[in-house]
């Protein structure tokens, strides 16, 4: 028995003294591995001993700053930064459950197995979620998973939404300007971050210091605009009405102030938002009243009559023969009139809008001295406006010029302007003939709010004398009679000049003149005081296809709320209708209606559209063309009008349910 227990003594000392020995071993080989550590960190140099110190106890802190703010000319802000949160990740450090993980792939916002897809990335950090809500990584943070932290960053935000989005432009995730005033603008725009060096803890814990030098941070520079964002609403609002109504695929209008050349609004369809870019296609970024070309059509005929007289050719009453309608520029060219005229004076060439009169005048001015004069006017070239894209337009040279390209360049075809060009070319008509160039921004303010750089009115040089631009402004006036093209843009209390055009598109695929037409429409208000260009471009509008019907009316609405706001007030009653004449006024194909029994006596426009919602064709017999087609506005109906004068007779007659978009025949005569 006794020696039993002695062995058992002997077992349990040899196991003891193994453990010691394994114990021991263990040991030695972490000191030597110490050891072995020290010798080769003794083996480096101090240099680089430091960088490595440097590296474990400090860190680049950046010191941030905000981008400059956009505001508009009543100090409204439409652009500006404000501060978010970005959660990130240090994938090799997350510890998280597989709840864990789902629970935060939902406070993030983002599908499971695009979260397990960053957390599982092998670099040392990613980002999860950029510029989310500060609620949203708070809710992260709440989580305390490891490996998951959050960083303060900036957002660019946009407080009217779509409004003058075309405009503003956009920023990228990093800050950048990527489009628009953003864009064009981002240097002045942009802030100056700095990084400074800050100490860390054992933990990694930033250790600010008091004598931080936070103040090395500059925020960037402040756009102050000349546009108007109350005006700009109005344009938007309008511009898309017309758009939709019309079925178009797009459109651009601009205003501005044509003493000075200061853009007003500048609106474009189809929008965006800035604040959801991904939301937007790219082709709906696009400017198009400074990047897209078009032929102007009727509106360039204008600049043709003010060429002649310019070069002492004739005046606005001189007659010119029309040709009844149909004539020959060149072998199998026929140039084509909607209403067939014998002889028109140039005022009434611009009030019924003939083609072949404004050709034949353009051959009289002379290829040289024609394109001198539209040069002088601004086309060929861009205007300069502080936005990116901007495109020349075409304007060929003269040297290249024969007979055909001189008569089409008389009515609008062979050229190419945008709309910007076209509303500033009629800016310097209601200036005295002196060409403004446009401006968007009115000065830029630095941090401390001091003027930095101040922008004002900037003459481009007179393209024609003062008093042929006011007696080519006068003859516009006509265009806006009842006996005009325009009637629907007169407006109560204001004298109005304008002018339309239908041009037609160019098919990209087949080079040629395709179904595409642009209908559009240039006005001046007051016409005795100008104030206001609004020039309105619609792109292949479904319903019709005429400037006066489609663009006409948007430039009446925007103006009606617009010069009121503006402080400028009515000086009157519209001006007088021109002078009645042969029927002149068509504003779509419509055959011949017969005139049978009495026009009805007048009536108050308001009266007769206050039922607009019972969708029922109110009596319009008796009113002129401008009264007639300000009652079936609200109807949303198309117009089709023959002849001069009064309604005489309407087709659907009235009472009759009518539909949007419905075809409304309307004959007038100057006997009632």
């Amino acid at each position: 028995m006794a020696r039993v227990k002695a062995e058992e003594r002997e077992r349990r000392s040899r196991d003891l003294r193994w453990r010691l020995a394994a114990v021991s071993a263990v040991f030695a080989l972490g000191f030597a591995g110490v050891g072995l550590r020290v010798l080769r960190l003794q083996a480096k140099s101090p240099e680089l001993l430091g960088r490595i110190a440097a590296r474990q106890h400090t860190s680049d802190l950046k010191l941030e700053a905000s981008r400059g703010g956009v505001i508009d000319r009543t100090g409204t802000k439409m652009a500006e930064s404000i501060h978010t949160m970005s959660v990130f990740a240090h994938p090799r450090q997350v510890r998280a459950s597989t709840s864990e993980r789902r629970a935060l792939a939902q406070v993030l916002d983002m599908k499971p197995k695009e979260l397990d897809r960053r957390l599982e990335d092998q670099r040392p950090f990613v980002w999860l979620k950029r510029m989310a809500s500060p609620e949203a990584a708070a809710k992260a943070l709440a989580l305390e998973i490891d490996g998951i932290g959050a960083e303060r960053e900036q957002k660019r935000f946009y407080p009217g939404g779509a409004l003058a989005g075309h405009l503003l432009g956009f920023v990228g995730i990093d800050g950048k300007g990527l489009e628009g005033l953003e864009l064009f603008q981002d240097q002045v725009l942009a802030e100056r971050d700095v990084r400074v060096r800050a100490s860390r803890d054992g933990r990694r814990r930033l250790l600010y210091s008091l004598d931080a030098p936070e103040g090395l941070a500059s925020p960037g520079m402040d756009l102050h605009l000349t546009v108007d964002a109350t005006v700009q609403h109005v344009l938007e609002r309008e511009l898309t009405r017309a758009v939709e109504s019309q079925q178009a695929v797009g459109a651009s209008a601009v205003v501005l102030d044509p003493r000075t050349g200061a853009v007003l609004a500048m609106a474009n369809w189809p929008t965006f938002n800035p604040n959801n870019i991904s939301r937007a296609r790219p082709a709906s970024w696009r400017n198009r009243a400074v990047t897209d070309v078009f032929e102007p059509g009727s509106t360039i005929k204008p600049f043709v009559v003010a060429a002649a007289m310019a070069e002492g050719l004739g005046d606005l009453d001189t007659p010119m023969r029309c040709e009844e309608g149909s004539w020959r520029l060149g072998p199998g060219v026929l140039v084509r009139d909607t209403h067939a005229h014998d002889v028109l004076t140039w005022a009434e060439v611009l009030q019924v809008s003939s083609n072949i009169c404004a050709a034949k005048i353009a051959l009289d001015v002379g290829a040289a001295r024609y394109h001198a004069r539209l040069r002088a006017f601004g086309f060929g070239a861009p205007t300069g406006i502080d936005l990116p894209g901007e495109a020349a337009g075409l304007l060929r040279a003269a040297s290249r010029w024969n007979r055909i390209d001189l008569g089409n360049v008389g009515f609008g075809q062979g050229l190419s302007v945008t709309t910007l060009q076209l509303a500033a070319a009629y800016g310097a008509l209601a200036n005295d003939g002196v060409l403004m160039r446009p401006y968007d921004v009115a000065r830029i303010l630095g941090p401390d709010g001091a003027v930095v750089s101040e922008r004002g009115p900037q003459s481009l040089g007179r393209a024609v004398a003062a008093p042929i631009a006011r007696r080519v402004l006068g003859a516009l006036e006509a265009v806006v009679s009842d006996d005009g093209t325009a009637a629907a843009a007169a407006l109560d209390g204001y004298r109005v000049a304008g002018k339309t055009g239908t041009a037609q598109k160019v098919d990209p695929a087949t080079k040629t003149y395709g179904r595409g037409r642009i209908a559009s429409f240039v006005g001046v208000v007051p016409a005795d005081d100008p104030r206001l260009v609004i020039a309105v471009v619609i792109d292949e509008p479904k319903r019709s296809v005429y400037g006066g019907v489609v663009a006409a009316p948007v430039f009446r609405r925007v103006a009606a709320e617009a010069l009121p706001y503006l402080g400028v007030a009515p000086s009157g009653p519209a001006a007088p209708a021109a002078p009645r004449r042969a029927p002149v006024l068509k504003l779509a194909h419509a055959s011949p209606v017969q005139s049978t029994g009495s026009a009805a006596p007048p009536r108050r426009a308001a009266d007769l559209a206050r039922d607009a919602d019972g969708r029922a064709m109110p009596n319009v017999q008796g009113l002129t063309a401008r009264t007639a087609l300000r009652v079936l506005e609200p109807y949303e109906v198309v117009p089709r009008i023959e002849g001069t004068g009064v309604v005489v007779r309407q087709r659907p007659e009235a009472g009759t349910p009518v539909e949007r978009g419905e075809i409304c025949d309307l004959q007038l005569s100057a006997e009632g």
